[in-house]
């Protein structure tokens, strides 16, 4: 077990590497003189200059990756051109938002997508069946945004239940910051009030942002159920008179779960990288609306900083996943 952790530990070394190198190089690719941009129309040569020399982008490209790296491994991700702030620092104000939308929205997903899966499978080509595989087929071919802009227009306007955006309104004092965490925050308080407020503010963008994820999941768990439905221990379990659930939740669901847990783990990091267009329809101050703007004004550090915190998030998520593979499957702790 021990050497199946270290393999996968040093396995996220090389992966790290080479999405600096190619953020890095990417990122310095792009059309455009940010220095120009944040500088302005009417700034002189010399400030230009001063400028650059200010932020080290008027040395070679090699040479700048190099102080990157080296930064990196001080754990200093280098400073935004537009607002002269650290990006650490920027990063830990936003990701915590980030997070706690994207585990809210893998917590809808799964709580529901497992169960709808099972049902669907046990329920087999009946109307329950057909009936959640349109809602999975329609859920994963509507686009995030405009599923988004249509929860907006249904719950915040036409009914008024729920608020359009944001993540807690400007004029209430949110709890004190504890985790980063509104909604944890707000328990640890004992502030209920915050707490329904924050759950409010977080349920329409967690929700669109995991109806993609939700269907996959429904699919995936709907097709490894029947799968396992056909092998021979549980055709033996059938035949020696077993409980239908018992058979169920004792020999179908862990051996049906591992290709879904593999789906969740991957999903977890492509909602991170993905919740851009969620978190810009709602307003939601997270990592997604921080690298937007980013990008908009061809700030290089804070994308590479988004960029990099998202690809540790995904690898360590797959290592966390590839843990729970030995848990459910014992012989895999050895491959």
């Amino acid at each position: 077990m021990v050497y199946y952790l270290l393999r996968r530990v040093l396995f996220i070394i090389p992966v790290l590497f080479g999405l600096t190198l190619l953020t890095f190089t990417i990122s310095h690719l792009v059309p455009g003189d940010p220095v120009m941009l944040v500088a302005g129309p009417q700034a002189t040569k010399e400030e230009i200059a001063a400028l650059a020399a200010e932020f080290g982008v008027d040395q070679p490209l090699p040479t700048q990756y190099v102080r990157y790296m080296a930064g990196l491994l001080r754990g200093d991700l280098g400073r935004s051109i537009m607002t002269r702030r650290q990006v650490a620092d920027d990063l830990r104000l936003f990701f915590p938002a980030t997070l706690e939308l994207v585990l809210a929205a893998v917590s809808i997903a799964v709580l529901l997508g497992v169960p709808l899966g099972i049902f669907s499978a046990v329920a087999r080509d009946r109307a329950p069946d057909n009936l959640i595989r349109i809602f999975s087929l329609g859920s994963i071919s509507t686009p995030r945004f405009f599923l988004a802009l249509l929860l907006q227009i249904v719950f915040g306007i036409i009914l008024g239940i729920l608020p359009l955006g944001g993540r807690f309104p400007t004029l209430q004092t949110p709890p004190p910051t504890v985790t980063g965490f509104l909604t944890l925050d707000a328990a640890l308080a004992r502030d209920w009030g915050a707490l329904v407020t924050a759950l409010r503010h977080l349920t329409l963008p967690a929700f669109a942002l995991s109806l993609s994820m939700l269907a996959t999941i429904i699919r995936m768990m709907r097709a490894s159920v029947l799968e396992v439905l056909q092998q021979d221990y549980v055709l033996t379990a059938r035949a020696l008179g077993l409980p239908q659930p018992l058979i169920l939740f004792k020999y179908v669901l862990k051996n049906a779960f591992i290709s879904t847990l593999t789906v969740i783990g991957l999903y977890f990091g492509w909602l991170l990288g993905g919740s851009v267009l969620v978190e810009t329809v709602f307003d939601w101050p997270g990592i997604g609306l921080y690298a937007t703007n980013s990008i908009i004004a061809l700030d290089f550090q804070p994308i590479m900083g988004v960029t990099l915190l998202i690809g540790i998030m995904f690898v360590v998520t797959n290592l966390i996943v590839d843990l729970l593979y030995g848990l459910f499957d014992p012989r895999i702790r050895y491959t």
